[in-house]
């Protein structure tokens, strides 16, 4: 397929909105036409004039900025937002446009990204979006062809939407808990049973400022997903009234809920996280890797999230399974067992990962077929 390169200034006549238009100049001159700002999701206003009437090709200038939309009818832009007014005589079909160069502003969006998209504020100012080229698909006397831009929309669509059948079955596979079937015998006995529940953590006044005036080696770990996080710094040793462990399982009640680690060496932990302090009976008996992720596995069959807590109380009857063996007439539990299991665990969680991170490589890839570089 032969493309050509051209500058966007050749095709369309980028225009930035009107800064006229605010939510106060909407109550002052209110009327039916939309006035479209940064959101893509709704007018910021409604007033009783428009500036433009047709199919055009918009860009948020700020916020998330370069996030493409094509808005129809009568409206008008505030200074939040850009409008491509397609040049005459140029065969480019909107979709196309809007297809292929949404990963283009995309990556020039200037500012601060935020945390996997939330909380992003970004730009892409009129000066950017000159400097902007674009492929197009040509026929062999070399004018664009809308043929085979419209071909590529098709091939882009039915890409999208296994995509999104692809993602759907990765939410749920990540979701989904993984229930290792334990083919012996097995104990089940309470999470309290186990646990010393009654060892306290620090309480809301061992905050990150606290921390920071008392910086140390002592790592202090926050309610985080990831096990290596240390959200709160690091913080003297021997401080009074601040609560020191060691080698032990730690249990976010908050935050990133439902999320167990084994912590090696000495630790703090923030007053959302509570450590899980093995009774002194079951030391050398109870495998700490195998109960994180039977615990991780139960709270998700309890549903525990941000918006439902995992406390002390709420988790004290889960039953962990602890797998046992006969020793002179008696069950006791199986180390060696919960090693095996606990590693089954690891390898099925590694299995999600990997799905999902393919998932992800499926979205860095389609717009591979707008752009040949």
């Amino acid at each position: 397929m032969k493309r050509i390169r051209v500058k966007l200034t050749e095709i369309v006549t980028p225009t930035r909105g009107d800064s006229k238009y605010t939510k106060e100049y909407g109550a002052v001159n209110s009327g039916e036409y939309p006035v479209y700002s940064a959101s893509n999701s709704e007018p910021l206003t409604y007033i009783n004039s428009f500036d433009f009437d047709g199919d055009f090709l918009t860009w948020t200038t700020n916020g998330f900025g370069g996030f493409l939309k094509i808005l129809s009818g009568k409206f008008s832009i505030n200074g939040d937002r850009g409008v491509l007014i397609p040049k005459e005589g140029v065969n480019v079909d909107l979709q196309y446009l809007k297809y292929a160069l949404q990963p283009i502003l995309r990556e020039k969006a200037k500012g601060r990204r935020g945390d996997k998209g939330k909380n992003e504020f970004t730009k892409v100012p009129l000066a950017i979006i000159k400097k902007v080229e674009i492929e197009i698909p040509a026929n062999s006397n070399g004018e664009y062809d809308l043929v085979l831009q419209r071909e590529l929309i098709k091939k882009y669509k039915a890409y999208e939407k296994l995509k999104t059948v692809l993602i759907s079955k990765a939410e749920q596979v990540n979701k989904a808990a993984i229930d290792i079937p334990i083919s012996e015998e097995a104990l089940l006995i309470n999470l309290e049973d186990i646990f010393d529940l009654d060892t306290p953590t620090n309480s809301s006044h061992f905050t990150k400022r606290f921390v920071n005036e008392n910086k140390g080696d002592i790592p202090v770990y926050s309610a985080s997903q990831e096990s290596e996080s240390v959200g709160y710094g690091y913080v003297k040793s021997g401080l009074p009234n601040v609560k020191y462990f060691r080698d032990t399982l730690t249990w976010n009640i908050d935050g990133s809920v439902g999320k167990a680690f084994y912590r090696e060496g000495t630790f703090s932990l923030s007053e959302k996280v509570i450590p899980l302090v093995l009774k002194a009976k079951w030391e050398n008996l109870i495998d700490y890797h195998y109960v994180k992720y039977v615990l991780e596995e139960k709270a998700v069959e309890r549903g525990f999230e941000f918006s439902n807590k995992a406390g002390k109380s709420r988790i004290s009857d889960i039953e962990i399974p602890i797998p046992v063996k006969i020793s002179d007439g008696d069950k006791i539990p199986d180390m060696e067992k919960q090693i095996k299991l606990a590693k089954q665990y690891e390898l099925m969680y590694s299995l999600k990962e990997r799905f999902i991170q393919e998932i992800e490589k499926l979205g860095r890839y389609e717009m591979d077929l707008f752009r040949t570089s």
